[in-house]
């Protein structure tokens, strides 16, 4: 595994903050109670020296971490040399060590700037894909992890649970009690499993005590019998993250990740192997405005105790569909990681995961092949000889059923109470087909018809609406429970009504 440095002065504040759970009356200073990573959502900065493996050369340079543009590394030194400025290709590896001693292990890094100046020195800026702050991981290493712990934005809400409870018996009687909630399995995929657990930071403050903070929270637990590769776990986690972001219906940050291994620790002349915390920084988002409601539970599509028992979860369900169902996920995302893109863009995103849904589904042609093949040799040979080569190509396509018959097929899937709703479904898919093919195909004869301005944000909800419905069908809701979830809904309620009202006025 990594190699690390864990300097003196942490281990004593370690020690100190051991000492301190146990000592009453001790000065104010934050405890926690599990692993809890560097907050994505904040910047953070360290200044410390760099270096490339096997190198003795050691610059000068201050790390830099912000949400909103990833890790940046600014080197300076009043020399030249050729160990970073310059360079062209990337580097696999680039080691750190902060001025308190952590590790710091960039991966994969660019380095995006460089100016020289004579007289003078060099700068340069390094960009890496991931930082791994706490470890050094060996050039040829493989970077991975047997558990990382990842916070999310929506998770506390989400789960409803909360070990916080209070009780005030008089106007001088107050209670508040704190117990950490038991961890609990939630999904597995492949030999991972996924296990929701808790976590709180405890903040005293006076002597004596005149104030204490509680921050309780949720997080997901991934673990696994063996040392998984990052790649592999960092596509799990945008998967998951994937699935709150359907739940919830709306953005979900990625508020930390950290891994937590077994690595080598050595102190003095002596190393022992011991698991160590390993803060992961990276750019998370490519969501340009952060949420700015909190989330509601009931503004989700289901929480926690509908997720269901393990094996038969949801959450389970939605990894094991994302090899088949992944195109379709990401189409309806889009407008979710991007809020701001174009109205066109976000119907035509919804459209199509609904022809690739479709495509996955049923069977995307007209007539029997063999009877398709029939009519096309009829066809051909009653052609002109000139003209049945273009005539060949043309119709090659043309026993796949239409984009129009394809999304009715769809609706005619919807749970009872929601296709009830539609009033109309030939006017609902004749309209999205027009607009789709004006946007898709551009043609001056459909403009009038197609849907714009209002009409196209209303017409975009709906079929955002109808996909969330088919969606729980495919994580094994069956039609009356998806009715059920949706009615309670009181967004998607919102959503539904504006998109059907709206349509019934352009009709």
């Amino acid at each position: 595994m990594g190699r690390d440095l864990l300097a003196f002065a942490d281990h004593e504040l370690l020690s100190t903050l051991r000492e301190q759970r146990s000592t009453p009356g001790a000065p104010a200073r934050s405890v926690l109670s599990s692993p809890r990573a560097k907050a994505m959502d904040q910047t953070v900065k360290y200044r410390g020296e760099w270096w490339l493996p096997g190198s003795d050369v050691r610059w000068p340079g201050t790390f830099v971490y912000q949400p909103e543009s990833g890790v940046e590394v600014d080197l300076a030194a009043l020399r030249y040399g050729p160990e970073f400025p310059g360079s062209l290709d990337p580097y696999a590896r680039v080691y750190g060590q902060t001025v308190t001693g952590q590790a710091v292990t960039l991966a994969d890094v660019i380095q995006s700037k460089t100016t020289l100046t004579v007289p003078g020195g060099v700068q340069a800026t390094l960009s890496p894909w991931r930082a791994f702050v706490g470890a050094w991981f060996e050039p040829e290493e493989e970077i991975a992890f047997d558990r990382l712990f990842l916070r999310l934005g929506t998770l506390n809400e989400w789960t409803g649970i909360t070990g916080i409870s209070m009780t005030q018996d008089s106007q001088r009687s107050l209670k508040v009690d704190y117990e950490v909630p038991e961890r609990r399995l939630i999904a597995s995929t492949g030999d991972i499993e996924l296990t929701l657990s808790f976590g709180y930071k405890l903040t005293p403050s006076g002597m004596p005590t005149t104030s204490v903070g509680i921050d309780h929270w949720a997080q997901i637990e991934l673990t696994s019998p063996r040392p998984t590769s990052y790649e592999t776990l960092d596509d799990l986690v945008r998967r998951i993250r994937d699935f709150f972001m359907f739940v919830s219906r709306d953005r979900v940050s990625l508020s930390s990740l950290s891994a937590y291994p077994e690595i080598d620790i050595r102190r003095g002349d002596s190393t022992t192997r011991e698991r160590k915390e390993i803060d992961i920084l990276y750019r998370a988002d490519a969501i340009l405005d952060p949420r700015r409601r909190a989330p509601l539970a009931r503004n989700f599509l289901f929480t926690l105790p509908e997720n269901g028992p393990p094996g038969e979860d949801r959450l389970s369900r939605w990894l094991a569909l994302g090899e088949d169902l992944g195109p379709v996920f990401d189409l309806y995302l889009v407008s979710l990681y991007q809020p701001r893109i174009f109205a066109e863009l976000q119907f035509l995103s919804l459209a199509q995961a609904a022809e690739s849904l479709h495509s996955r589904r049923f069977d995307t042609k007209t007539l029997p092949k063999e009877e398709h093949r029939a009519h096309l040799r009829a066809v051909l040979a009653a052609a002109p000889a000139s003209s049945r080569e273009w005539a060949g190509v043309r119709l090659a396509d043309a026993n796949r059923k239409s984009f129009r018959v394809a999304l009715a097929e769809l609706v005619e899937t919807l749970p009872a109470d929601l296709k009830s709703r539609l009033d109309d479904i030939e006017h609902f898919t004749e309209k999205v087909r027009v607009t789709r093919n004006y946007l898709t195909h551009w043609s001056e004869h459909l403009r009038q018809r197609a849907a714009s301005g209002a009409t196209l944000i209303a017409l975009t909800t709906l079929l955002r609406c109808i996909l969330e419905a088919l969606i729980l069908l495919e994580l094994g809701f069956d039609s009356a429970e998806v009715d059920a979830l949706l009615a309670r809904n009181h967004t998607f309620q919102r959503d539904l009504v504006f998109g059907l009202e709206s349509l019934a006025e352009e009709a």
